[in-house]
Order: C-alpha cells, then structure tokens, then sequence
C-alpha cells in the first residue's frame, strides 16, 4: 500500500504530467494543422519499408507525446486508476486511424482541435 504523503507526491506528479501532455499536444495539433506533418504517424509503414536509417523521419513531437503518454498511464496504474487517460487514448486512436479515405495529417489534426474545442 503507498502511504499518504508518497500517494500525494504520485498525485501531484500524475497532474503535472497530464498537464503537460495537454500543453504539448494542443501546440502540437496547431503545428499540424499548419501543415507540419509527423505526429500522426501515416508514413509509419514507409519508415518500416526504408529501414532503419528512418527513424530520424519520426516527429520528435510524436516521440514525446508517445513517452508521456506511457509515463502518465503507468503512474495512473501504479496509483489504481481503471481508465486510461482520455487525451492520450484520444491521441493514439486517431494515430491508428488509416485507410484511402482518412483524411491528411493537417486536416485531422484540425477534427482534433475541434473536438476538444479550441478551434
């Protein structure tokens, strides 16, 4: 069992990070949507088909929302939560989303902020 005060810290750093990650993706999604393709992943399988020497193509910014979003859902694991964080799960359902009549890393980033009411 974690105790009260190492329970409140865990609290304290859960928030801090959800927090960040919001600030990040919405700037994200913005640059985006200005036409700054990477962060939604949809040339992941050309990367595959290249090589190695491709994993510099990945968005740094994908990178990073990607690393918080596994941070924050085990600390939200090691403190009991069920639900995911719905930002991130958000965030990685529209990644996962492909096929011919999905539309443009730009536009979908612009349905993003739209959903989440910023535009």
């Amino acid at each position: 069992m974690i105790r009260s005060s190492r329970l409140q810290t865990l609290e304290a750093r859960l928030r801090l990070l959800e927090s960040e990650f919001q600030a990040e993706l919405v700037h994200a999604l913005h640059a985006c949507a200005a036409g700054k393709w990477g962060m939604f992943a949809q040339n992941e399988r050309l990367y595959a088909e290249l090589g190695e020497q491709t994993r510099t193509l990945m968005s740094s910014v994908e990178k990073d929302l990607l690393a918080r979003a596994t941070e924050i859902e085990h600390l939200r694991e090691q403190l009991g939560y069920a639900d995911p964080f719905p930002l991130a799960q958000r965030y990685r359902e529209y990644r996962e989303m492909r096929g011919p009549n999905v539309p443009g890393e730009p536009n979908m980033a612009k349905l993003f902020l739209q959903e989440l009411g910023l535009t």
